[in-house]
């Protein structure tokens, strides 16, 4: 088995006693820019998709939402519907103090 010898820095390149920065100047190479002209119309394209995705799940849930309110306005009146039916004070003490579960008069 070989051995090294000396300090290995793994990943490291150039000087170490280098502090500045150094312009690989690509900025003008028309490779490099179309590059990353396609990564950036790539990305793009992904952040649109989840945006199509998105507008799709909000009509979703806004038919969800006008579903919601239209059945709570049904239960609503249901409610409203059946307060005319129940009978005043003196019926329901009387029908409690005879214990019968059926309201006098009705069938």
């Amino acid at each position: 088995m070989g051995t090294l010898r000396g300090t290995v820095i793994e990943g490291a390149t150039g000087s170490t006693t280098s502090t500045t920065y150094t312009d690989p100047g690509l900025s003008s190479d028309p490779v490099y820019l179309a590059t990353l002209n396609a990564a950036n119309i790539s990305y793009l394209k992904d952040q649109i998709d989840d945006l199509i995705s998105m507008k799709s799940s909000f009509q979703s849930l806004s038919d969800q939402v006008d579903s919601n309110s239209t059945n709570i306005q049904a239960l609503n009146q249901a409610v409203e519907s059946t307060q005319d039916s129940v009978p005043d004070s003196d019926t329901t003490s009387a029908l409690a103090d005879t214990g019968n579960t059926t309201a006098p008069g009705a069938s």
